[in-house]
Parts: C-alpha cells; structure tokens; sequence
C-alpha cells in the first residue's frame, strides 16, 4: 500500500478524495444506527420508569387502604365485643366485614383472630390453618402500637392488635394477601410480557407474576449488586427496573424484555455495514474519477509540500481556481498557516515552561502586595470564622446555620452570582426568624456567638443586595 501510494500523487489525490467521501458516510451510518437504538431504549426505559412509579403508588395506596381498614376493625367496638363474647355477636361482626372491606376483598383477605392465635372471623373462601400467639406477626403486632407489614409463607400479611380499654390484648385484626391476591391487583398495571417481583427490605421474596423463574431471577440481582453493577445493565436478554414502595419499605423489581438483544444488534449492524459497503463502492468511483480531474496541477502542490518538508512554513499556493483543486490549496494554505501558529504556541509554552522551572533556583521574592494579600486571607479565616462543621444543627426555625453564617466569605471568595439567586435570599432571611434560643451558641465546638454571627452575616449580604458594597 505504502509503496502504491508514493508511486504516483494521484493515487494519494485519489485516497484522500476517497477518504473525505467515504469517512462522512460511514460516521453517519453509524451514528444514524447507534442514535435509533439509544432512543428506542430511551423511551423504553422512560416507559418502564412510569410503568414502575404507577406500580408502587397504586401498591401504596392498597397498602394503606388496607391498614386503615384493618385498623378500623381492631378499633372498632363491634370488634372488640364480639372478641369478648366469644363468637356471640358473629352477625354483627361479619356485617362490618363485609361493609368496610367491600372494596378491597379483590385484593386481599381481612381476618379477627383471637388472643390464643385462632382465626375466629374471615372474609376469605376457605378458613387459614390455626397459629399460635407466637406467630411472628401477631408477636410483632401485641409490640407496637398501630399495624405492622410481614412477610408471611405466602405473600404478604398485616396485623394490628385489638385491645380493651385497660390495654390488654383481647385478639387480633389482620390482612393477608397471597399469590391470587397479587395477580388480580397486578395484572391490569402490567404491560404486555414485563414480569414482577415484589421483595420485602431484605429482598425476601413476597412476590412473583413468574414464581417459577422468580428464584432465579434474585440470585442474579443479587449477584449483579455484590459486582457492583447496576439492575437496569440487564442481563443481555432482560432489563430490570427497581422502584421503592415509600409507605411498607417494600421494593418492586420489573422485569422487561430487552428489545435489542445481542442477536437483533447483530442484525441492524449486518444492515449498517451493507449499507457501507455500498457508500464504499460509490466513493471509490467518485474519487476514481476526482482523482483524474485534479491530477493536472499536482506538480504545483507537490512543490509546495517539498518547502513544507524543508521547514519552510510560510509557503503559500497562490491559486485563481475556482474547482476541486483550488479548494486544496486553500485547505493547504490554512493547514499550513495552522501548523505555524501551533508551533508557535509550543515555542511559547517551552519558554513558560522555562521560567517556571528557573524558580526552583530562583524562588520568587515575597513582596509587601503579596504579603498583604496573605495577611488579609489570614485575618479572615481566623476569630470569628465559621467553619462550616453542622454541630449547631439543626435550627429549631431551620435556619441553614453552616451556611448563613460563612455567607460574607462565601459571597467574596466564589462566583457572586451562585450566593445571589431567589433560594439564597430566602435562606438568609430565615436569620429574621431567629429565636435567640441560643441552642446552636451553647453547641459551638469553637465558642462562636452563632446568633451575632448570623446577624453580621445578614446585614452585610442586604447591602450587598442593595448595591451598597461589593
């Protein structure tokens, strides 16, 4: 190649016009290729983004929903009577059960159990097996005041303790959702083939739309978590999107067919590079015969690179063409004035260099200017100077303390602009509502009399704002 290409400058006319063609061309299908396929992920990934964040705020609001129920059961007088009659007011009883879980028995199972752990009243089909009190979550729920979420054996359960007046423990008001439960309020959010699971906070399984490849899927996150990789990488066939439940701590998993996997990648490049193929075949007839046409004047340019190759840099190609070849000579005489001043630049930075590094014999003379300028940061950064450290926190009115009372070296010593905006007039004027409490004084490691500071800091950045010094 080499040798074919010092052979004749038409050959090298030839593969630059090839190459000037032919490299625009192949940028482009690439690009074209690589922008359709980030954009088609870009939506997909936009569209599993709202396809998750309606996940969690609808499971939230199940969620919540039935713990209110389910504590408006244990508060429930009716509750309470039927628990200590023994099973006498069962009428009643299932009466508000049926009134107040009407709504939501879709999606989950509403239960009373007794103080002993037997279930005594139940909206679901088929009666659950008896638990003892040392079932978990009614352990869980005779501890706290209010519900409490569990895992169960089997989906998801929620239980809060129905007591007397006195505080004794008379039973229990619980919630359970299964599998079952899960599909029916599942599978209207979900978008064609995307799978979900749904972990509790240590990623113990609650849920599965697929259960059978549910355990397999988990051992994968996790493995991708302890690499430290992302969930949303994929597995080249799959991509995953986690979304938190804000209100149970839960966390759901989405689970999408990747759309460009590695097979249909291959494809689209397959098609890119036919695609070049043929830019290729058309740019080598293109500068075949470009190449003929600028052979002419050749000998002018190769003159002139000769005096380029000797060090003479100031060449120039005076040509009147108006073609192809006078488009080079310009080009040329532009690459060639570049060249110059980029070598003049570097003559520039060696002599810089230079002087730099003749201060390590000759260190530079501390001047009076110099020294002011060092006594005057010094002073600054001493006495009464907030460093900024946030024991003083928090601020019973929530005044930003660690930043309002460094506000005045703050303003002077970083971009203006940053320290003037609308949200920094308003955190320095939350100093107005200062209490005097004196609480961030009295936890001041450096002994700063934090409200004097606050104030001084305040006053200064209001003539600040007003014009009055800079």
């Amino acid at each position: 190649m080499r040798a074919w290409l010092e052979r004749s400058f038409r050959n090298r006319i030839f593969l630059t016009v090839l190459l000037v063609a032919l490299v625009p061309l192949l940028l482009c299908d690439v690009l074209m290729t690589q922008v359709m396929i980030f954009r088609s992920e870009h939506t997909l990934r936009t569209d599993a983004q709202e396809e998750m964040a309606l996940l969690t705020t609808q499971l939230d609001t199940l969620l919540t929903d039935c713990g209110d129920v389910t504590r408006a059961l244990a508060g429930s007088t009716v509750t309470r009577s039927a628990l200590r009659r023994g099973g006498s007011d069962s009428r009643t009883l299932y009466q508000l059960l049926n009134r107040s879980t009407v709504a939501l028995r879709e999606y989950a199972d509403f239960e009373v159990y007794g103080e002993d752990g037997d279930c005594l009243y139940t909206t679901a089909n088929v009666w659950p097996a008896a638990q003892s009190t040392g079932w978990g979550i009614l352990s869980a729920a005779r501890a706290v005041d209010g519900i409490v979420l569990r895992a169960g054996n089997s989906g998801l359960a929620g239980a809060c303790p129905v007591t007397a007046r006195g505080g004794a423990v008379l039973g229990y008001a619980v919630f359970r959702m299964d599998d079952a439960n899960f599909d029916a309020f599942f599978a209207p959010l979900l978008r064609g083939a995307d799978d979900l699971l749904l972990v509790d906070a240590t990623w113990r399984l609650l849920y599965a739309s697929q259960p059978l490849r549910a355990d397999d899927t988990l051992a994968l996150l996790r493995a991708q978590l302890l690499s430290g990789k992302s969930l949303s990488d994929g597995d080249g066939e799959r991509s995953y999107y986690v979304g938190a439940c804000a209100e149970s701590g839960f966390s759901l998993i989405l689970q999408q067919p990747q759309t460009y996997t590695a097979q249909v990648v291959r494809s689209i490049y397959l098609v890119a590079a036919l695609m070049g193929a043929l830019c290729l075949v058309l740019c080598l007839v293109c500068a075949w015969w470009l190449s003929r046409r600028l052979f002419e004047p050749v000998n002018e340019l190769d003159g002139a690179m000769r005096r380029v190759e000797g060090g003479d840099y100031d060449v120039r190609i005076e040509s009147t063409r108006q073609d192809e070849m006078g488009r080079l000579a310009a080009s040329f005489d532009r690459m060639t004035a570049e060249y110059r001043q980029n070598l003049e630049r570097s003559v520039q930075r060696e002599r810089e260099l230079d002087e730099f590094l003749s201060y390590i014999d000759q260190p530079p003379v501390l001047t009076g200017e110099l020294q002011a300028v060092i006594d005057k940061d010094r002073q600054e950064l001493i006495g009464s100077f907030c460093r900024g450290c946030g024991y003083c926190m928090p601020c019973p009115v929530g005044i930003e303390i660690n930043s309002c009372a460094r506000m005045s070296l703050m303003i002077r010593r970083a971009p203006q602009a940053a320290q003037l905006t609308e949200k920094a007039q308003a955190m320095m004027q939350k100093i107005e509502d200062c209490l005097h409490c004196g609480k961030c004084k009295s936890k001041c490691p450096y002994g700063l009399d934090t409200p004097k500071l606050l104030e001084e800091n305040y006053q200064d950045y209001r003539e600040i704002l007003a014009g009055k010094i800079i």
